[in-house]
């Protein structure tokens, strides 16, 4: 990983965890992709499903959280949450060399927007909607080489 782009925002402080760090993560995910001006991407809105579980979007658990492999469970993610600044910055700075962005069909034909920090290892997914905005999917770290070479393979067959 190369050094992090003078633009890029700092990560949350989320070790040690504190009794107060989810209200604290939920607070930079309101400002920075609930509240306004909500974000855009070529001009287009992006939305936030207003599906709630546990008083907070359900967005905001997905990215925050990732499901583990025995259980099944969604646990806390430390390097996901650590990161949740990154997602409205990324998003701000899209024209940025650092950033990687195009669309992929998926098999269920649903356009999705990939918007990648490659140097950095982490990547948002958008939805795209009928009348062209967007609504956030997920966020994360990428972990594995693997998951680098599936991303890379859909680079490869992007539709735009």
């Amino acid at each position: 990983m190369s050094g992090r782009p003078i633009w890029l925002t700092e990560m949350a402080v989320v070790d040690p965890w504190t009794q107060n760090t989810f209200d604290e993560l939920y607070t930079i995910f309101k400002r920075d992709m609930v509240l306004a001006p909500a974000p855009r991407l070529n001009g287009q809105r992006i939305w936030i499903a207003n599906d709630l579980r546990d008083g907070k979007e359900e967005c905001f658990w997905h990215i925050t959280h990732k499901e583990n492999e025995v259980t099944g469970v969604r646990m806390p993610d430390l390097r996901r949450c650590e990161r949740l600044p990154w997602v409205r910055c990324m998003i701000d700075h899209v024209a940025e060399h650092e950033i990687v962005i195009w669309d992929y069909e998926e098999p269920d034909h649903a356009i999705k927007t990939h918007i990648w920090l490659r140097d950095q290892d982490f990547l948002v997914v958008l939805k795209k909607l009928r009348k062209g905005s967007y609504r956030l999917v997920t966020a994360f770290y990428i972990e594995y080489q693997s998951y680098r070479r599936t991303l890379e393979s859909k680079y490869r067959r992007r539709i735009t």
